[in-house]
């Protein structure tokens, strides 16, 4: 999931490394269209889109990039819930199929609950700072 959103989602709507020449994003720059799309949303995210649009961005590509990392995992996924819950109820306004929201919303309701796993860094600095002292 995270692999999803921040290397094909967040690419088109937010400026980073691996957006689109044709799209000519600065780094941290929103897309003009995406604000376009965001300026439509029901209220009160149609009222001030730059702040969602930049809150959309950075869920999408520090959110991805730490559910990959396992860093963070559950911060992340609240964040994703959010954003996809309000993808949902402005659905009339986006071109795309609702199953992409609900895809992350039941994936991430998973990782809030589980977190990273025993392959995140957030289990492993769990296992070092928090181990009983009758391991010792």
């Amino acid at each position: 999931m995270g692999i999803i959103l921040a290397f094909h989602f967040g690419k088109y709507s937010f400026g980073v490394p691996w957006s689109p020449e044709r799209l000519n994003l600065t780094f941290f720059e929103v897309a003009p269209w995406f604000l376009d799309v965001v300026s439509n949303f029901y209220n009160p995210i149609g009222n001030f889109p730059y702040a969602f649009a930049l809150f959309s961005g950075l869920t999408k590509i520090v959110g991805g990039i730490a559910l990959i990392l396992g860093v963070f995992s559950r911060i992340a996924s609240f964040c994703v819930i959010i954003l996809m819950s309000i993808f949902l109820i402005n659905q009339e306004f986006i071109d795309f199929n609702f199953t992409f929201p609900l895809f992350f919303i039941a994936v991430s309701c998973f990782s809030l609950y589980f977190g990273s796993g025993k392959f995140g860094i957030d289990y492993l600095i769990a296992k070092k700072f928090f181990s009983t002292s009758s391991n010792r």
